[in-house]
């Protein structure tokens, strides 16, 4: 592997992926890797810019996840173009965060009473302050991560499967979910899987830049999941949610709460 600008600045991530790194540019350690993630940030981006331009439409809890998704994109922008702790820290801590929020949404979708909101809120909020300190003091933390960010995905999709598909379900609940949990499990099993488990650095599948088409994926699959949990959020709230299907979507109610 090439060195560049960023070798010699900090302490180097746990991880480094197999794209070949300074190739492209001595600023920017992993080409590809940092410019596919940028579709996250404009994703997260996009979603806090309609949900501040509707803010009754809207409430803080997807504004926190569209943050969190920005700020995910950011973070792992930085973290592939540095391959430093620091930036790696600033993708992956973020990652954990926003899918807190996510399963916040999802168990308290009906609008609970204040007192069960308070606990729920509570109790993921020192959940990601242990995993922070863990992650921190841990000298494999990269593993902690993994482990800890695939048990609340699957805990995401599952939870929302058994929605969508459940009486409570519509056409568009299973089409939202369908299509984000597709997306996860798709970029799970054929790309992050392959790239780091399967196949070493020097297998001629990886100039496919597989590490880049998970981060397309699972963008993608991040904010169509928030677009679900908006979309069930405001159909118990009987406000008549509306999908609007130009690219990259979004939803909002036709009647008021």
């Amino acid at each position: 592997m090439l060195s560049g600008y960023w070798s010699s600045k900090g302490d180097a991530a746990s991880v480094d992926w197999c794209e070949p790194n300074y190739v492209v540019s001595e600023y920017v350690a992993e080409w590809w890797n940092t410019l596919s993630s940028m579709p996250m940030a404009l994703l997260g981006l996009y979603g806090l810019w309609r949900a501040y331009k509707d803010p009754q439409s809207v409430e803080p809890r997807f504004r926190a996840c569209f943050l969190a998704l920005a700020v995910v994109g950011i973070g792992s922008a930085a973290f592939h173009a540095m391959l430093l702790r620091t930036a790696q820290a600033l993708d992956e801590l973020p990652m954990i965060y926003g899918s807190l929020v996510l399963l916040y949404c999802l168990i308290l979708r009906r609008g609970e009473d204040a007192a069960r909101q308070r606990r729920w809120a509570f109790g993921l909020s020192a959940y990601g302050v242990v995993f922070t300190i863990f992650y921190v003091v841990v000298p494999d933390y990269f593993l902690w991560f993994v482990w800890t960010y695939g048990i609340i995905v699957t805990a995401l999709v599952i939870g929302s499967a058994q929605l969508a598909f459940g009486s409570e379900g519509s056409a568009t609940h299973r089409r939202l979910v369908s299509v984000a949990a597709g997306s996860f499990v798709c970029a799970f099993a054929f790309f992050w899987v392959p790239e780091h488990i399967i196949l070493t650095c020097d297998h001629p599948a990886q100039s496919l830049h597989l590490h880049s088409w998970w981060h397309l994926l699972a963008g993608a699959g991040t904010y169509l999941g928030i677009l679900f949990s908006m979309w069930d959020r405001l159909s118990h709230q009987k406000r008549q949610p509306r999908l609007e299907v130009h690219i990259p979507g979004f939803v909002r109610p036709t009647a008021d709460g």
